[in-house]
């Protein structure tokens, strides 16, 4: 794939989740071993995370995002993203999450943001996974292309494209693509969540 010159010297937010990680860290004071615990996973994967040998799943971004007092976006904020600028898709962190290839996209980047605002994509039969929570925010999901069946607090909807569901982020919830095309989903949460 060809580089665009603009391309050039352009930092990837994801690479720059581990150093974003490790000086926030720092600047409260904080270990390995505490942030560690807190987010209950091991220290050895947490100082991976860090020197960008891991890449962790949206659960533990959620977790170790707590276990710092902050949203998520702010894990991927880079110093060129704190002024209002237009942010392309090709710099959208890319987290990997889910059953069957599904993955997330984050639109939301300033620390300061009052929401998270996340592009999902599902191919056929990737799923969220097995039901979860975060935090108790309101949380609006929209189908923006295909068909999903999503179930919240209890509740199953086939949602094709165009259809939008908001519920709390503290209800159960999961989202699985059935279909035999491939499903985007756009989902906005606020104010952000830090945990689940």
């Amino acid at each position: 794939m060809a580089t665009s010159l603009s391309d050039v010297g352009r930092p990837n937010p994801r690479d720059q989740l581990g150093p974003n990680l490790r000086a926030i860290r720092r600047a409260r004071s904080l270990t390995l071993r505490e942030v560690a615990q807190r987010s209950r996973i091991s220290e050895g994967w947490l100082s991976q995370i860090e020197r960008g040998r891991s890449v962790p799943s949206i659960d533990i971004l959620y977790r170790v995002a707590s276990a710092l007092d902050i949203a998520v976006h702010d894990l991927f904020q880079g110093p060129e993203q704190q002024q209002m600028a237009p942010l392309l898709e090709v710099d959208r962190p890319r987290i990997e999450w889910g059953e069957g290839g599904a993955y997330k996209t984050l639109i939301t980047m300033r620390p300061d943001s009052a929401i998270d605002v996340f592009i999902g994509h599902f191919p056929p039969g990737a799923s969220t996974g097995a039901a979860y929570t975060h935090g108790d925010s309101s949380e609006v999901l929209l189908v923006m292309r295909g068909t999903v069946t999503t179930t919240v607090g209890g509740l199953t909807h086939v949602m094709h494209e165009g259809s939008s569901l908001e519920y709390r982020s503290s209800m159960p919830h999961f989202l699985t693509n059935k279909s035999t095309d491939n499903a985007t989903v756009l989902w906005a949460v606020s104010p952000p969540t830090s945990g689940t």
